[in-house]
């Protein structure tokens, strides 16, 4: 469920690519309404709960479910993938403003970086899917580079300590744009218990001090 950036946007303006949580808000300012709240949104976050790189956006998912928010489609114990997809898309309420997630493979200079961008995500268009086009707004998180090996290779092959850091970065960026009133924050890969045990699933090992 992941896509190639240049074949995904490849002129589109409202594109921006961003490195720190700083520019992801400042992304946010551009192509979000300033009068949404979280009560207005979806969270939707597309990708496998199989391989260490497409992980990205159910890990988004899991993190923002851990910080009480609910009205997210996609997590690490229920994914989002091609075959339900259409399924989880038919299930958001009508007249909610939904945010879709997903991974992304592209060039070495993407590589840990955030597309944020207006308009619909289509999940596996760089790969040649034929997947329906979801969102009011898309976000992608570039977590390896796009090179001669197929695709589920690289992703089979990402280091879970490039993905990590990602999903913390943009998990809080998107909590605080749509903050809740006096919550702590919970930093699930050291305080959710059924999220270090999927990590340890998924890859045999988990370190903390990738969190740095």
């Amino acid at each position: 469920m992941f896509g190639l950036l240049r074949k995904i946007f490849p002129k589109r303006k409202t594109k921006s690519i961003n490195k720190t949580e700083w520019d992801v808000l400042r992304s946010f300012a551009e192509v979000i309404p300033s009068q949404l709240n979280r009560d207005d949104v979806v969270f939707f976050c597309i990708g496998t709960n199989r391989v260490s790189g497409d992980c990205f956006g159910p890990l988004v998912g899991s993190y923002l479910k851990s910080n009480g928010y609910k009205n997210v489609y996609g997590t690490i114990h229920d994914p989002i993938d091609a075959k339900n997809i259409t399924k989880k898309w038919n299930e958001i309420p009508k007249g909610k403003f939904v945010i879709a997630i997903d991974a992304a493979l592209g060039t070495f200079s993407y590589i840990e970086s955030f597309a944020v961008f207006s308009g619909p995500l289509r999940p596996g268009a760089g790969i040649g899917k034929d997947l329906p086009g979801v969102g009011d707004i898309g976000i992608l998180g570039v977590v390896n580079l796009k090179d001669w090996k197929s695709d589920s290779q690289i992703l089979s092959q990402t280091s879970l300590s490039l993905v990590i850091p990602m999903v913390i970065t943009l998990s809080s960026a998107l909590m605080k744009r749509f903050p809740i009133p006096q919550q702590r924050t919970v930093n699930v890969f050291e305080e959710d218990v059924e999220v270090i045990t999927y990590l340890k699933h998924l890859k045999g090992e988990y370190y903390s001090p990738l969190l740095g």
